[in-house]
């Protein structure tokens, strides 16, 4: 016999949650040719949602393990950023402190996950390399089975509204996790999730995006990544004028997204201070509500088309990367698939601005597709997501 290893697949920047590139071509969900697997870790999604793997690793920095595994219909894990190391890795935005870039693993079920990140924290390999992270084991005290916490939930975090479908699994979460003994609790997160936004506008554009525009310069790009040399090269007076735009037509989504964007040091500042300021007002929230970790949508929709990551804007995936902005780790897991129901429901979903228009669109005919829930900690607690993401996955093959 033999062990085959696999190179996977990935898009083109690594930037975008579509996975296409010139050179490997385009890798589609295992489960519909017309919809794209997710990224930038879309490959290694693919790879195991088909069953042909049963872990592996991915790199994220805005949700690119965690889309992979929604979309695919696998399980995901971004860690605390600070407990692995970066040393070796080319940063792919700039002013990283303020969108934590992690490495994380992909597997068929959440154990294979805490079987990868017990051996990798079993010691302080990790913090004798590299001194920039914590010495910090596996606790299992954290992960201990049995254990019950109060967990907050919401399926909307006030910025995009997801689908019928993603929505609908939330509350199904929250009930198998509380025939599983856990307290669950409604939660809002309130402005904090658009406060954060802005900032992360202003700081991982804030060279302009000259920084991938140069490198995409004589890069030449397939026909589905082509759309991002556009966006990178508008220089930042069309984004202003966009951005005006979009605020006269009441999409208070779009109109952050280009008028947040900057280059002047002062308006950068203002943006540091916004994901700072969020930071701290999500941990006192959740300590003055005893809140042990949240319940949350993982993506706004089923698997998209492939082109539509390419034609709409961050906002869409802001779901995840917000919590790269919070450093808190986060777990994917697949509880259910989209159904006639959610389709039917499709039709009354109203948008409220231009990406929900386009996702709601897109996303017309996803009977059967993956749907996912995330489960999200407070900074190195990430053996309670793993724990929670355990119980969850438990309770649904029950």
């Amino acid at each position: 016999g033999m062990i085959p290893f696999c190179q996977t697949n990935v898009p083109t920047t690594l930037l975008t949650y579509t996975c296409g590139n010139s050179i490997y071509g385009t890798t589609s969900s295992p489960h519909s040719r017309s919809r794209t697997c997710g990224g930038s870790s879309g490959g290694e999604g693919a790879l195991i949602g088909a069953g042909g793997s049963l872990a592996g690793m991915g790199s994220d920095v805005g949700g690119s393990v965690r889309i992979p595994a929604a979309f695919s219909g696998c399980c995901g894990f971004k860690p605390s950023a600070t407990r692995c190391s970066t040393l070796q890795y080319h940063e792919p935005v700039p002013l990283r402190p303020f969108c934590m870039h992690t490495e994380g693993p992909l597997a068929q079920d959440p154990y294979a996950i805490v079987e990868i990140m017990r051996s990798a924290w079993s010691d302080n390999f990790i913090s004798n390399q590299d001194a920039l992270t914590v010495p910090v084991d596996f606790r299992e005290e954290l992960y201990k089975e049995g254990r019950k916490f109060r967990i907050g939930f919401y399926s909307s975090d006030g910025l995009i509204d997801p689908l019928p479908g993603n929505q609908r699994v939330i509350n199904e979460a929250v009930e198998l996790l509380k025939a599983r003994g856990h307290e669950l609790v409604p939660f809002s997160l309130g402005d904090i999730v658009q406060e954060t936004a802005r900032g992360l506008y202003g700081t991982v554009f804030a060279d302009g995006g000259q920084g991938i525009a140069e490198a995409l310069r004589n890069e030449p790009l397939s026909d589905l990544m082509e759309p991002l040399r556009a966006v990178v090269s508008t220089h930042i007076y069309m984004k202003k004028l966009f951005g005006w735009i979009c605020r006269y037509r009441d999409d208070q989504a779009m109109s952050d997204f280009f008028l947040s964007q900057t280059t002047k040091a002062i308006d950068i500042q203002t943006a540091i201070d916004r994901i700072y300021a969020s930071r701290k007002r999500l941990v006192q929230k959740m300590k003055d509500e005893r809140i042990d970790l949240l319940l949350c949508p993982s993506t706004i929709s089923p698997a998209v088309p492939h082109a539509l990551p390419t034609q709409i804007p961050f906002t869409a995936v802001m779901s995840v990367m917000f919590w790269n902005a919070m450093d808190f780790p986060a777990g994917v897991v697949t509880t259910g698939s989209w159904t006639e129901a959610d389709e039917s429901a499709l039709e009354d979903y109203q948008p409220k601005g231009f990406v929900e228009k386009a996702i709601k669109e897109g996303c017309k005919n996803s009977v059967g597709l993956p749907l996912s829930v995330q489960i999200v900690a407070p900074s190195f607690r990430d053996e309670m997501v793993m724990r929670v993401m355990a119980d969850l996955y438990e309770a649904v093959k029950e």
